[in-house]
């Protein structure tokens, strides 16, 4: 199996390399410092070793890196801007989320493994964001595992058979872990699997 950076894989290390640039190019031993403060949740996120850091900078990596990686970084730049008095708008971990998984859409093998679907099916359903990107469903079930933990990538593996309930404990998972879009299509998909809290919820 051959596998290839895609253009948007080199478009979205251009932009951590941009945002290390606005936030007044920090050290990367700085970066790693500032990266072992908790991310704007209040949640863990990944300390930045500056060998990691640079390899992913440079390009030399042929996958893209973790979310939580990348939630860490854009967190650790955001602060290097504050102590330099620089302005770099609100922290929107969201789209570098989206900007990610569309990465990682593009980016896949040029030959998938025998059974591998290419694309989430139709009647799958899970968060809109998501399904935006045509992730597979051990994609979806990755980023859940990469950002919130085992707990929320099993919820995620039974919602996506279609269990109601767990539609409904993961739509308020991450509703209170703030991906707003990702709980209310989760909650959606519960009510309209017949699940009553969630028909209450989303009415």
């Amino acid at each position: 199996m051959t596998y290839e950076q895609s253009a948007a894989h080199r478009a979205f290390i251009n932009q951590l390399n941009e945002l290390r640039e606005q936030a007044g190019s920090p050290a990367l031993a700085h970066l790693r410092m500032l990266s072992r403060n908790p991310l704007p949740n209040g949640s863990k996120g990944r300390e930045l070793a500056a060998s990691t850091t640079q390899e992913i900078l440079s390009g030399k990596r042929r996958r893209l890196p973790a979310w939580i990686w990348v939630a860490s970084y854009v967190s650790a730049c955001h602060q290097a801007a504050q102590e330099g008095n620089l302005d770099l708008g609100p922290m929107d971990l969201e789209t570098w989320r989206t900007r990610l998984l569309h990465a990682r859409r593009d980016d896949q093998p040029a030959s998938a493994s025998p059974g591998r679907s290419a694309v989430l099916p139709a009647t799958a359903g899970p968060a809109t964001m998501l399904s935006a990107d045509h992730l597979t469903p051990e994609e979806v079930i990755q980023c859940y595992r990469d950002v919130h933990g085992r707990i929320a990538a099993r919820l995620a593996r039974t919602a996506l058979d279609g269990d109601a309930e767990a539609c409904f404990h993961l739509g308020l998972f991450t509703l209170l872990r703030g991906w707003g879009h990702d709980g209310m299509d989760w909650l959606r998909r519960a009510a309209d699997a017949g699940h009553e809290a969630a028909l209450g919820a989303v009415s």
